[in-house]
């Protein structure tokens, strides 16, 4: 069943994760390294820079290692990542939630964001936020997850995100006036030793297993575990978890109105 996320049990959890994030998020990590290559090889200089759900600063550090900007806003849900972006170069940090909240009517050169879109409620909505807040010609990279992300969690909890196909993605897009630049996905397996440490990964990173911490009652944990294993485990007893990587890096088409 996929669920639209409660973006205050979003904040919250990724609040207590954000000490153990940029070590357990590899995942995300190699995501972030692919995009930042990805924005490179367009182009390396921009005027205004946003970056969504910068977090702890993986795609953002990366940035500041390849790129150069006149001005940068990095914005997050969580007040509290705030430290992690207090020392950088033309950068302003903006807390709040990406679909609702003004980032100023001044257009961006380049918007990016790394495994973040996932969260959102309305995500074509969020896309004319995005074409809307771009200069002519200005660049939108993203990465999100696909459908076939933590398949093993939502077979046995029943309880997913919304996640999205590339070509729902690059439809949605070309719609609202964007020229598709790249777009690609793939799949990335992990192998963990039980259940439990899977479940421990997904609080390192701030996420719970989409689903909240009452769901877990002692009965429901053993029976997950006994499931998992039954289901996910490879000939060395492991059991293996799937991330379904998404990257997308688009255009605002030459000439197209807001």
């Amino acid at each position: 069943m996929e669920k639209t996320p409660d973006k205050s049990l979003v904040k919250q959890r990724f609040t207590r994760g954000l000490n153990t994030y940029s070590e357990a998020a590899v995942t995300q990590r190699l995501m972030a390294e692919k995009l930042t290559a990805m924005i490179v090889r367009r182009k390396k200089h921009f005027d205004r820079v946003l970056e969504i759900g910068a977090g702890t600063g993986l795609l953002t550090s990366l940035l500041e290692e390849n790129l150069t900007w006149k001005q940068r806003v990095v914005n997050d849900l969580a007040e509290e990542c705030a430290p992690f972006h207090a020392e950088r170069r033309d950068t302003v940090f903006l807390p709040g939630d990406a679909e609702t909240v003004f980032w100023g009517s001044e257009p961006f050169d380049l918007i990016c964001s790394n495994a973040a879109f996932q969260w959102f409620a309305d995500l074509p909505a969020f896309l004319k936020k995005l074409k809307n807040s771009l200069s002519p010609e200005g660049l939108l990279a993203f990465t999100t997850f696909g459908p076939d992300n933590l398949q093993e969690l939502s077979a046995l909890t029943g309880r997913s995100l919304p996640y999205y196909p590339v070509h729902t993605l690059a439809d949605w897009l070309a719609g609202e006036g964007f020229t598709v630049l790249e777009s690609s996905g793939g799949i990335r397996v992990g192998h963990f030793a039980d259940p439990l440490e899977i479940l421990k990964q997904m609080r390192r990173t701030g996420v719970s297993a989409s689903t909240d911490r009452t769901w877990w009652t002692p009965r429901r944990l053993a029976g997950f575990c006994r499931d998992y294993r039954e289901h996910f485990s490879t000939p060395d007893r492991r059991v293996t978890l799937t991330w379904h990587p998404v990257y997308i890096l688009a255009q605002v088409r030459k000439g197209n109105p807001k």
